[in-house]
């Protein structure tokens, strides 16, 4: 986790927050993130290899990071 990559989670989360949503997952180049909105928490990570052949469920948003 570099500051780079935790300011663009914040700003993802705020700009999602702001649309009302609730669950999002956050895809960037080589990870991504389940966060719950609400409580401002990152529910689940996942690198690039663990992203292949995933299926993301109980989301309502996605945001590229």
């Amino acid at each position: 986790m570099t500051d780079t990559l935790i300011d663009k989670l914040n700003t993802a989360a705020d700009n999602a927050r702001d649309k009302g949503a609730k669950d999002v997952v956050m895809i960037g180049s080589d990870a991504a993130f389940i966060v719950n909105i609400p409580n401002n928490i990152v529910i689940t990570a996942m690198n690039g290899n663990e992203m292949k052949n995933s299926i993301f469920t109980n989301i309502d948003s996605a945001v590229l990071l």
